[in-house]
């Protein structure tokens, strides 16, 4: 199985860049692995996928320490890439797009939305650009979206509260040329250490997580991460 990294929410960005450097991939993967370092001069593409409302979103957000994405919920892809000035491009089904000055959509509806593309002036965003891929309950869908998101990346982390058996039936059918570069984002658990549950929680997922997934990673929110900063020491 694949080894489980345990790690302070804070740290994730760190360890997708150390898991691209390191040169620990499996030897199968030796040939992709030498092309995403020979990639690094470029911005690494991150793919974050999970259900709908399993944290996406607010996943990002805590990697660019900064609440800067606000996407509507019903959106299944938003990009999120370096430009100069803050913009934020909306591409609709039937082909239309639109650019906004600034995060947000004001007074636009997000009927037919299929995609957002943030352009932010965030340092981060040269070296580590984010593309979010929902999994709604449209099998068809999710399938299109699934195979959209593995064409896009180079670097996978599937969000989740709990990662159940329908979320392990969508991940099984990854390659494993996909896994050995992926990341479980246990999501959300501003509640489970509040109830005591965070220990219990990993150690269910460990065993999954350590066949299916590079590391397993438990994610609070950025509300959260920014109390604790301020002084707040529960843990």
């Amino acid at each position: 199985g694949r080894k489980i990294m345990r790690t302070q929410p804070d740290h994730i960005v760190g360890q997708l860049h150390s898991a691209l450097s390191s040169g620990h991939l499996p030897r199968r993967q030796k040939d992709l692995g030498a092309e995403i370092l020979s990639h690094l001069s470029q911005a690494v593409r991150v793919v974050v996928l999970g259900r709908p409302k399993s944290g996406k979103t607010s996943l990002i957000n805590m990697m660019l320490g900064h609440e800067v994405v606000t996407a509507p919920s019903d959106v299944d892809i938003v990009e999120v890439i370096y430009g100069t000035i803050a913009q934020v491009t909306a591409h609709w089904s039937d082909g239309t797009t639109q650019t906004f000055a600034g995060q947000v959509m004001d007074g636009h509806n997000s009927n037919c939305l299929e995609r957002l593309t943030y352009e932010l002036p965030i340092d981060s965003l040269k070296t580590l650009t984010f593309c979010e891929v929902s999994q709604p309950n449209d099998r068809t869908r999710q399938q299109e979206l699934l195979e959209t998101a593995l064409q896009q990346g180079q670097v996978f982390v599937w969000c989740s509260e709990a990662f159940d058996q329908a979320e392990q039936s969508i991940w099984q059918s990854i390659p494993d040329a996909i896994k050995d570069h992926s990341f479980l984002a246990l999501t959300k658990v501003d509640r489970q250490i509040m109830k005591g549950d965070l220990s219990a929680q990993m150690a269910a997922l460990e065993d999954t997580a350590s066949e299916e997934f590079l590391g397993l990673h438990p994610i609070a929110t950025l509300h959260a991460l920014k109390a604790r900063a301020g002084g707040d020491t529960q843990s």
